[in-house]
């Protein structure tokens, strides 16, 4: 068994190349595992420091190194196809496994992390390791699956913050802003074209909301909406939300948008996808934003694909998207105010509106008596200074929850 010592720049003689230092047998177990060990770990400094491993690993035992997940999936291997028969042995472990074997093959393990939470470290060689090796070996596979969880938990770390400043930066583009200074809008531009974007390319605000039962799948959903987009060469920069959201930007027309996200609801009943409208400046990405939250309000209020793009508003949601930082969206954002200072009257309104104005669905969606909502809506009417049976009070109403989540 054979190891390369390497040199740190600053040591003398680090430019003499190709020596080597041979486990002799007279030199101590310690030292052997001392230089196995350096020569492991100096591959954290490396560009993909797990493959790295794996691979002075596999030369170092001379056999085939595989990572197995926790529920013994094939994560990464130092060979094209791992043996099945390393595979066999793993899903066969003792309670304590650390070795096994069998009359043609050997293989160490260790798990990767307490309890195994990143899988197992599997060394596998046919005809196994000599006794004087084999306890050796034990060590040089137990001490390096530390390496690997170290190296899983950093991998980890840089992911988080990765995310962490995408959702930052997706935060400040939806911002209203009336008056940002030049400066800060370059920088979020800037921003924005190094996490992916084109600047000058035409733009839409993307929104998708599922049901907080299905929550639990935001992630698996950020990937696959990633991935249609992706798959579709439609740049993007989307995030996930803590409201368990999925909100951004992607680059390309609606209908283009549109087509890519469309298979997506084939696997999420109730979720509901909003296209904002298109724009060329990063400046104006709240205004996109505001159509893809009026799109996805039409969808639950009234049904239709699940996936809406600006284009497809109907009268009153372009209405309401329009009207949204205007005086007049000012005026309904007060009434809705008004509305909500008496909670059971708002919610039989907003019910009665969903339901096609009909007492009995409109109760029915409630649990209540028609009557009980009734006695409700009369409250509403009285809050608005006007009859649900006026077209025009019921137009406004409309318009006005529609402003009410911009």
């Amino acid at each position: 068994m054979t190891v390369p010592l390497e040199l740190r720049p600053d040591t003398p003689g680090s430019d003499i190349d190709g020596m080597q230092f041979e486990f002799a047998p007279d030199l101590s177990l310690g030292r052997r595992l001392a230089f196995a060990y350096e020569h492991l770990s100096s591959s954290l400094y490396e560009g993909d420091p797990e493959a790295v491993i794996m691979s002075r690993l596999a030369d170092l035992l001379q056999a085939e190194v595989t990572v197995y997940g926790a529920d013994l999936t094939v994560i990464r291997s130092s060979v094209r196809s791992p043996s099945d028969v390393a595979r066999r042995l793993v899903e066969d472990r003792p309670r304590d496994p650390r070795s096994r074997s069998t009359p043609e093959w050997g293989a160490q393990l260790a798990p990767i992390g307490k309890q195994a939470r990143h899988g197992w470290l599997v060394a596998c060689r046919r005809r196994g390791w000599g006794n004087e090796s084999r306890n050796l070996v034990r060590m040089i596979v137990g001490s390096t699956a530390p390496l690997i969880a170290a190296v899983r938990q950093l991998e980890q770390i840089e992911r988080d913050g990765r995310t962490a400043y995408r959702q930052a930066l997706v935060r400040r583009l939806m911002q209203r802003r009336p008056a940002r200074d030049r400066a800060e809008e370059e920088s979020l531009s800037a921003q924005a074209v190094a996490a992916g974007l084109d600047r000058g390319q035409p733009t839409r605000a993307v929104v998708a909301r599922i049901a907080a039962s299905e929550r639990q799948d935001t992630e698996l959903l950020l990937g696959c909406v990633e991935e249609a987009l992706s798959a579709a060469g439609l740049r993007h920069l989307i995030v996930a939300t803590e409201e368990g959201e999925l909100i951004g930007l992607a680059q390309g027309s609606g209908s283009a948008i549109g087509l890519a996200l469309d298979p997506l609801p084939g696997f999420w009943p109730e979720l509901v996808i909003g296209i904002g409208r298109e724009i060329v400046e990063f400046a104006l990405v709240c205004e996109s934003k505001r159509d893809a939250i009026v799109a996805i309000d039409q969808v639950l209020r009234d049904g239709g694909s699940a996936v809406m793009s600006f284009e497809e508003l109907d009268l009153g949601g372009l209405i309401a998207t329009e009207s949204a930082g205007s005086r007049v969206g000012l005026r309904l954002r007060s009434l809705i105010e008004d509305l909500r200072s008496d909670p059971l009257a708002y919610d039989a309104l907003v019910a009665f509106l969903r339901n096609q104005q009909s007492v009995s669905a409109a109760a029915k969606s409630l649990y209540l008596h028609p009557n009980s909502l009734r006695y409700r809506l009369d409250k509403a009417e009285t809050i608005v200074g006007g009859s649900l049976k006026d077209p025009a009070v019921i137009a406004t109403l409309y318009v006005a929850l529609a402003t009410e989540t911009l």
